[in-house]
């Protein structure tokens, strides 16, 4: 059991530190993010593509006034590995 909950906190940090945003920054501290991981691919204001963990960070982006869109569910192809 002790194994287990070891191993989720580990899988917590990861996600914590590979979300896709900068969790330092004061918008998304206010946020409360979905658990579920269905990664969506959205363009930022500058016109690079980000891959996120889910709507709810794009849902968070868009209520700070970041002009993020969806471009579509899944990875984007140049950040694959994103999260």
């Amino acid at each position: 059991m002790k194994f287990l909950l070891v191993s989720f906190a580990i899988v917590l940090m990861i996600l914590g530190l590979t979300s896709g945003y900068d969790d330092h920054d004061p918008c998304f501290l206010k946020c409360k993010f979905w658990r579920s991981i269905s990664r969506i691919c959205v363009k930022t204001e500058d016109g690079t593509e980000k891959t996120l963990i889910n709507e709810s960070v794009l849902l968070c982006a868009k209520g700070c006034n970041r002009n993020w869109t969806l471009l579509h569910h899944g990875a984007c192809p140049s950040d694959p590995g994103g999260f």
